[in-house]
């Protein structure tokens, strides 16, 4: 009879622990789904990053937050070299050849959970260029020979800002009835106010004469200014109002250029 109470007693003690075991198994994988469920995705601070091909820094520091460590690589870019150290993650740009055009990228980070997010970042240029047949010209050359500079000629011609060197190229052909002209400058130092016309810089406006012979107006070395309204990645506003001088055949001829011009990416 001991041994029956016994016997009903050990099971029952068997049975108690099983049932606890259970219990705690069913509680810890339930902690296991709440902990999956609740934990973050990969998240980066700062969250994209941006830098100048020509000013690029040595190094960028990435704090990498969430998901769960630790992070790997998964696709790099060929724009950058990249490692993780525990968790950060560290942009080395690359210095080799810069582009007149932004360039957009990513890599791949991937934490142990195999949850992938990707870190964005763009490479600026600071070479901007515009687009000669949308911009608006309203320019009048008045003295020897009148002519309005207002219609470009379709054929290649160029507007570039540099913001690296603050130097302002401008070389747009124009049709002026009958016969084409040009005006060219090269302006290099420019700032948010507005460029001088110095030993430093070119002007010239060109025209075809009635003959057909090519005529071109220097702007003369005396700090003339033109003035910048605005000036922008996409849009430039200009004034002028140039004296501008020519000899022709012995002759010395005296010009002036005034108006705008808005310049548009």
């Amino acid at each position: 009879m001991k041994k029956f109470i016994a016997s009903i007693f050990l099971s029952i003690v068997v049975l108690g622990i099983s049932l606890q075991s259970a219990c705690s198994k069913d509680e810890e994988n339930e902690i296991e789904k709440i902990v999956e469920v609740d934990r973050p995705f990969i998240s980066f601070d700062p969250p994209s990053a941006l830098w100048y091909f020509r000013t690029a820094p040595d190094s960028i520091l990435i704090k990498m937050k969430n998901g769960l460590p630790p992070y790997t690589i998964t696709q790099n870019s060929s724009h950058i070299n990249a490692r993780i150290d525990h968790n950060w993650l560290i942009l080395y740009p690359r210095k080799g050849p810069w582009h007149t055009e932004p360039i957009f990228d990513f890599i791949n980070i991937r934490d142990q959970s195999g949850n992938i997010n990707a870190f964005n970042f763009m490479v600026e240029s600071l070479m901007n260029r515009y687009d000669v047949a949308n911009s608006t010209y309203n320019l009048k050359l008045s003295g020897n020979f009148n002519v309005n500079y207002d219609t470009p000629i379709p054929i290649p011609s160029e507007i570039r800002w540099d913001e690296f060197e603050s130097h302002l190229l401008f070389d747009v052909e124009f049709d002026l009835g009958p016969r084409s002209g040009e005006l060219y400058f090269v302006l290099p130092k420019v700032n948010s106010t507005g460029a001088y016309i110095d030993s430093n810089s070119l002007f010239v406006a060109r025209y075809k004469d009635s003959t057909g012979v090519s005529r071109y107006l220097i702007a003369p070395n005396s700090d003339q200014k033109l003035t910048f309204e605005k000036l922008g990645k996409n849009r430039i506003e200009c004034s002028l109002d140039i004296d501008l001088e020519e000899s022709y055949q012995g002759v010395n001829y005296q010009y002036n250029l005034k108006g705008n011009v808005v310049i548009v990416k």
